[in-house]
């Protein structure tokens, strides 16, 4: 049986305990109760048939106290890009059960200005009334941010400047994507904003996740090896110089990685600490980037389960292919397979097997993006935790940035 949540817990939530963490030692997540349980409460498709977020203010006009009820109605999206696009059909879905609008994109670009403009029509969303702007600066003294989600959708060099930024104008809720920071040192700063910061990581939200844990708890197996693959072809935006800069190109693990890390120590029940871990660059015709190609993070676990992630952004087996999968392996025989979505239909799955026969299979539609941004919604309004807090964040980038020494090391 996986190990219970008491048995699990360890001090995470203190600075200087995260900071006597941030080397190889092991590390535990805080509170996985809490954690498995927000996996596990939202539903297929987002938050569909949740009331919509209310007011509960206190008397004085202060903001609510603790279990009290939190009015969060409007977002501001910080970037215009691609995957700040699909952040705004994401809130499209959520718009009527969360009562939900977008305040302002702020993007320097004015065609991807114009593009969102677009997007939130599509979606349903009033777009002549909400801000197209250039800089954050321009919504200085015009929006409520202390009622306002902040949704930071930038590359990651930039994830602590803006949400500084925001934080300083008096933003309290920010949704920051995936990887927290560009470092690990950096990832740290985030702790003396004020206000509640959540790593938008789809994957701890996602139906495969939450149905996987179902089928090991089902079992009552006991796991002692995990695989991870989650593979893409990006060798056409990384050759168009998508997402990188003078200078500066993003490691392999910074891609996908987190999303297998993250993946893996929820399942497993604790935070793994890295025991190997390779890289190699990506070929392309007028030029190599370093560190680019693929590569893999070995953890150990609690227990002494080990968990290990293959990534490769030369396609799945090097074809034009997206693969995202996750395996884990029982000591009596059992495996549980699941398979992400990586098709636009959202199509995904759970198999279990025994002894290599198939016993149960899961068709599921898993809309991971969605869940995750209206969970982040639903935890700001009932003012809880949710379990891609900050300190989570850290503990992902430990890992990150540890494969980071060990696969200089290998080369």
């Amino acid at each position: 049986m996986l190990a219970s949540a008491d048995e699990r817990h360890a001090c995470g939530h203190c600075e200087p305990c995260l900071r006597r963490r941030s080397g190889q030692g092991e590390a535990i997540l805080p509170d996985m109760a809490t954690a498995s349980r927000a996996v596990r409460s939202v539903p297929p498709g987002g938050c569909q048939g949740r009331t919509n977020i209310e007011s509960n203010t206190t008397a004085g006009g202060g903001p609510p106290g603790e279990g009290e009820m939190e009015t969060v109605q409007e977002i501001v999206v910080l970037g215009g890009g691609r995957q700040a696009v699909r952040h705004l059909a994401c809130y499209g879905k959520l718009r009527e059960e969360l009562g939900i609008g977008i305040a302002a994109v702020v993007d320097p670009a004015e065609d991807r200005r114009a593009n969102c403009r677009a997007v939130l029509a599509a979606a349903g969303f009033d777009a002549d009334s909400s801000r197209l702007v250039a800089d954050l600066e321009h919504l200085d003294g015009t929006l409520d941010l202390d009622s306002t989600v902040v949704d930071v959708v930038v590359p990651t060099r930039l994830h602590y400047s803006l949400a500084a930024a925001a934080s300083q104008m008096g933003a309290r809720h920010l949704i920051v994507e995936k990887p927290l920071a560009h470092s690990l040192e950096e990832a740290f700063r985030f702790l003396d904003l004020s206000g509640t910061v959540h790593v938008l990581e789809n994957y701890l939200f996602s139906a495969v996740t939450a149905t996987m844990l179902e089928c090991l708890e089902s079992l009552g197996s006991r796991p002692f090896f995990m695989r991870t693959e989650f593979s893409k072809d990006r060798r056409p935006d990384s050759s168009k110089g998508r997402g990188t800069s003078p200078g500066y190109v993003p490691h392999v693990f910074t891609v996908e990685m987190p999303h297998q890390v993250a993946v893996a120590n929820r399942m497993l029940g604790s935070v793994g600490h890295v025991v190997d871990a390779w890289d190699e660059d990506m070929v392309l015709p007028d030029g190599t980037l370093a560190g680019h190609g693929e590569g893999a993070i070995v953890l150990m676990h609690e227990g002494g389960v080990t968990s290990c992630h293959f990534s490769s952004l030369n396609g799945f087996r090097h074809r034009g292919a997206t693969h995202r999968t996750a395996t884990v392996y029982c000591t009596d025989g059992a495996r549980v397979r699941g398979r992400f979505a990586s098709t636009p239909d959202l199509r995904a799955g759970v198999e279990v097997f025994r002894n290599d026969r198939r016993i149960a299979s899961h068709d599921l539609t898993d809309d991971s993006l969605t869940r995750a941004l209206g969970g982040s919604l639903e935890a700001f309004r009932r003012r809880q935790p949710g379990p891609n807090d900050v300190h989570f964040g850290i503990e992902v980038l430990r890992i990150i940035d540890r494969g980071f020494q060990l696969a200089a090391e290998a080369r």
